[in-house]
């Protein structure tokens, strides 16, 4: 079978005149009717895709730059046009996996029909853990690898993590409004992203021997104690409201 330009053997030789050329065009040198940036963008897909085999399969820590390319049957130096270290790729690999599992949570959110905070959580994390669970590659990449790559790191989480905290806000402040100056909301949202990280590294590690609806509620648990600290709280402030202007 005949290879495509870049399609090139690991022990190939460097770049030749035609290839700094093809680049030095910014795009204009076509091959099969792709322009430079398009092969480009293309590389760097074929890696992506690679670098969730490899990752997937053995894990960050034996994760190399060759293992990659030879998976992607891409020379080494195609590596290093879209990324500077497998750290790098391994974070694109992990945002993109993210951020598949939002929009299958969201649609078991409504599914659910119900308004309680609880009950939303419960559809979230049941449908999480199960999408988690379908695929191996992605409980090594999003649970086991998250916390060794520093993945598990609020900050490094970012739009993610931020999209949780406003879906957090929205509901809870619209329910419990007394409570806005005690509850910060990011330490909620990065509170429970740690601990579904960490609940399911454990549940990967035992292999899956508990039911996704067990897992779910081992979540499930720290949320309705959110909820019982939020109504304590509010119902002392309104009673505490309710005196201040009986005697006023």
């Amino acid at each position: 079978m005949a290879h495509e330009p870049d399609d090139v053997p690991m022990d190939a030789p460097k770049a030749g005149r035609g290839d700094a050329r093809e680049e030095a065009g910014g795009g204009a040198r076509r091959y099969g009717g792709a322009s430079a940036d398009e092969r480009k963008a293309q590389r760097r897909e074929r890696l992506i895709e690679a670098g969730f085999e490899v990752f997937g399969r053995d894990g960050y820590l034996k994760t190399t730059m060759r293992l990659v390319c030879a998976q992607a049957r891409l020379s080494e130096r195609y590596f290093y046009e879209s990324f500077a270290s497998t750290e790098e790729l391994f974070a694109t690999v992990h945002r993109r996996e993210a951020t598949k599992c939002w929009p299958i949570m969201q649609a078991h959110i409504t599914a659910c029909g119900s308004l309680n905070g609880v009950d939303m959580m419960r559809a979230a994390m049941r449908a999480f853990f199960a999408h988690i669970k379908e695929d191996p590659r992605r409980a090594q990449i999003l649970l086991t690898d998250a916390v060794t790559a520093g993945m598990a790191d609020p900050q490094k989480l970012g739009t993610r993590l931020s999209q949780f905290a406003d879906l957090v806000r929205d509901r809870l402040m619209l329910r419990y409004p007394e409570m806005r100056q005690e509850l910060v909301v990011d330490y909620v949202a990065g509170g429970i992203a740690g601990l579904i990280i960490q609940v399911g590294s454990v549940w990967v590690s035992r292999g899956f021997d508990t039911p996704v609806e067990l897992v779910a509620e081992h979540v499930v648990y720290a949320w309705r104690g959110l909820y019982v600290w939020l109504e304590e709280g509010a119902a002392a402030k309104r009673a505490a409201l309710a005196a201040a202007t009986l005697h006023s």
